[in-house]
């Protein structure tokens, strides 16, 4: 590449993204959040079509896009759409909570959480939102498995009222094993996430479309199951857990050197994650080191603590157990190097 030209200015932070040459865009991609931070489980659609995708545990998303700039509509429970035209590879969308009342939803839901598996017949209430309790046994359905679809054949007579009202009616009931796991981003929200991952669930012959989460008894919100992913595991954000602490502190000022014709900054960052729960728990903490992709700024790893570094993304990934009560410290240090005729902004 040409040497930079001088009072050029570089930022290297989380997430640092150059602009590819005009062209048709197939796919954008970027990250849906609030003003408290990612919104995990945010639904991103193409407005007029049935193209969509739901934002990851850090609130990211990516989704195939036709031609032509359509319009990508961003949503969540509680929070008003956003409409944004897709005339760019890179969208990061902030949501604003919803003034509409909530006291006329109604949520039904179905399964109880217990020792690792999501089973039926779990209810409870969330503040502003009814839930409505229900006892109903199945209905009879048998399935069949045709060349290019399933069909859901109703053996017992149901009785649906025609008032212009959605009923929910139950056809079955399905206990599938789920493995647990936290999740944090600190450089991001300090929040922790738990995650459910559910393996195999493509025999199950569930429909696409939105389901209601339920854990513990209480509404989490809801989530978008995807027939048409290629993957047989399925991942489900069951909310925050504020028993699990995580702080991401800078040990000491933005340390800068500058020699004859160069610049060195540091940065040495230290990682702490707590657990008051009273049983271990299992965590993936994910971290980032700049990545450069002038040859002029070289950036230096010094610590990551037995992180495992993508050197192509930078992405540190720490899993472990964290047992109750126990604290642990990451220490993550990197150099910045750069010509010292550029302004480089080092996060």
């Amino acid at each position: 590449p040409p040497p930079p030209k001088k009072g050029s200015t570089y930022l290297l932070n989380f997430g640092m993204y150059y602009a590819s040459p005009k062209g048709s865009i197939t796919r954008v991609t970027g990250t849906v959040s609030d003003s408290g931070g990612a919104l995990p489980g945010a639904y991103v659609k193409v407005k007029g079509t049935s193209i969509g995708a739901t934002a990851d545990v850090n609130g990211k998303y990516s989704i195939q896009v036709p031609g032509g700039s359509p319009i990508l509509v961003f949503s969540f429970v509680g929070y008003e759409p956003k409409e944004i035209p897709a005339n760019t590879e890179l969208i990061n969308v902030q949501l604003n909570a919803s003034t509409q009342a909530l006291d006329e939803v109604v949520v039904v839901g179905y399964g109880y959480y217990s020792d690792k598996k999501i089973a039926p017949a779990l209810q409870g209430r969330v503040q502003g939102i009814k839930v409505k309790q229900s006892s109903t046994i199945p209905v009879g359905v048998q399935q069949q498995e045709n060349q290019t679809n399933v069909e859901f054949n109703i053996e017992n007579p149901y009785s649906v009222p025609s008032d212009g009202k959605q009923y929910v009616v139950e056809i079955n009931n399905v206990d599938i094993e789920a493995t647990y796991q936290y999740y944090t981003a600190p450089k991001i929200s300090t929040d922790v996430f738990l995650t459910a991952t559910v393996t195999d669930w493509n025999k199950y012959n569930f429909l696409s479309g939105e389901a209601n989460i339920f854990f513990e008894g209480t509404f989490i919100g809801k989530s978008l199951i995807d027939t048409y992913a290629t993957n047989d595991t399925l991942s489900l954000s069951l909310g925050t857990d504020k028993n699990i602490v995580v702080t991401r502190t800078l040990q000491k000022d933005m340390e800068k050197k500058a020699f004859s014709s160069t610049k060195k900054e540091i940065r040495d960052w230290l990682i702490t994650i707590k657990n008051r729960k009273n049983q271990p728990v299992s965590l993936l903490l994910e971290d980032q080191v700049p990545v450069s992709q002038n040859n002029a700024i070289e950036v230096e790893t010094q610590e990551t603590s037995g992180g495992k570094l993508d050197p192509a993304t930078g992405k540190l990934s720490w899993s472990f157990i964290l047992n109750s009560q126990q604290e642990k410290k990451i220490q993550l240090k990197y150099q910045v190097k750069y010509p010292k005729n550029q302004s480089v902004i080092v996060q």
